[in-house]
């Protein structure tokens, strides 16, 4: 699944035609996309069979517990609060090797990444992912790990912390 805004610059296209091949070689599967955005009727005419568009939604962190994998296609990105969620519930992710997405996704250990609108790449790490729930989870597990140790609400206090006592030391020095 996918949570973003439907905009040309997080490149659903692309999404949709690796998801197409995975329909090809696992007609189970299925794609949720979740989100709003002017790319609505474009990304809703290319969508193909057993592609779920649910348009904005207040429940995503239940959504993404539903989730085997979450991707994210983007041409660009900054530090995406989309991956840092779904690292935290324990998704492993697939995105798109742009902006800030290698700081989050450790390639072969929280997650996959890809070339950005490289189809090929995106539909090979949806595949490994399919046929290997073992490293999906172990990947997934890693990425919340990760999370909990960078982003967790006690490791921004001591962030804070340390960065006052710096100032402080600076100030008191001078």
């Amino acid at each position: 699944g996918m949570v973003s805004r439907l905009d040309p610059i997080k490149d659903h296209p692309t999404l949709l035609r690796a998801f197409a091949r995975m329909q090809k070689q696992w007609p189970d599967s299925i794609l949720l996309i979740v989100g709003d955005g002017p790319e609505w009727q474009h990304i809703s005419s290319i969508a193909g069979k057993n592609v779920l568009l649910l348009g904005n939604r207040q429940d995503v962190p239940d959504i993404l517990k539903a989730l085997d994998l979450f991707v994210l296609s983007s041409r660009n990105e900054g530090i995406s609060c989309a991956i840092t969620e779904a690292m935290a519930t324990g998704l492993p992710v697939v995105a798109a090797e742009a902006g800030g997405n290698p700081e989050l996704v450790v390639h072969g250990r929280t997650g996959l990444l890809f070339a950005p609108g490289d189809e090929n790449g995106l539909f090979h790490a949806l595949a490994t992912y399919y046929q290997d729930r073992h490293l999906a989870t172990t990947h997934g597990m890693t990425g919340r790990k990760n999370m909990v140790e960078l982003f967790s609400n006690e490791k921004m206090v001591q962030e804070y912390e340390s960065l006052y006592k710096r100032v402080i030391s600076d100030c008191l020095g001078s």
